[in-house]
């Protein structure tokens, strides 16, 4: 198993949060050691060759940053990417043993989830300095795994959208925004209840949506809020 399985959800323990057919997290975050759970898990196939999302990848990349750098994913984050953007009011869920949960539960302001939204755009500058490298941020965007069967349009329950195919990759989502009067290529961060970062490239946009529909199909209609009332008199001006 190699860290890009990890960042891929290819990890192939047998978990699968994305279809609720196995959500190995609600046992996860009743034992003392989130990142020992994780890596005690079992596997179900051979590394890199199924999608399945499950929150414990990304507990056990906080172990591996842990581990290599000799700070806490907490302290990391901090020294490497908060404090840079200036991003001071967060909060994040623990477990008994002090490793923070990667995988969400994670609490920050909207103004500053549009930093990093617009610290992607701009390739990892910010304000003139270089806080993330160009070329992960251009690798890690990529988002060319298919997700199966799976379109946040088709999701969204909306009668406005074309449903098209979702991608995945590094923790990024790809999905083609589609109307019967536009189309544009969507990247964007997605967490459960309909918490959004959406980057639109051509347009030099960052769109931020907050939500609290959990477990409900209704978080994904900001999709169709983004493709009703948000893009369309940027398209008309991009034309």
């Amino acid at each position: 198993m190699t860290i890009q399985n990890l960042l891929d959800m290819e990890s192939g323990f047998d978990c699968e949060e994305f279809n609720d057919s196995k959500d190995c997290e609600n046992e996860m975050v009743t034992t003392q050691n989130w990142v020992k759970f994780a890596l005690d898990l079992p596997m179900n196939n051979q590394p890199g060759t199924v999608w399945a999302y499950t929150s414990c990848d990304p507990m056990i990349l906080s172990g591996i940053i842990r581990k290599v750098s000799h700070m806490s994913v907490m302290d990391f984050a901090a020294k490497y990417l908060f404090k840079p953007l200036g991003i001071m009011n967060y909060k994040w869920t623990t477990d008994p043993s002090g490793n923070a949960m990667t995988a969400g539960s994670f609490y920050i302001r909207p103004q500053d989830m549009l930093k990093i939204g617009q610290l992607v755009l701009n390739d990892g500058k910010w304000k003139g300095r270089q806080i993330v490298s160009k070329n992960w941020i251009n690798a890690s965007t990529k988002s060319i795994i298919p997700i199966p069967g799976f379109s946040f349009a088709k999701s969204s329950r909306s009668k406005l959208l074309i449903p098209q195919l979702a991608y995945y990759g590094d923790y990024w989502y790809r999905e083609l925004l589609e109307t019967s009067a536009f189309k544009e290529p969507l990247l964007f961060a997605s967490g459960n209840g309909g918490q959004f970062i959406f980057i639109i490239k051509r347009l030099n946009m960052v769109v931020v949506f907050t939500q609290g529909n959990y477990e409900s199909w209704k978080a994904k209609r900001a999709l169709e809020i983004l493709a009703q009332y948000i893009l369309p008199p940027f398209e008309l001006a991009a034309q």
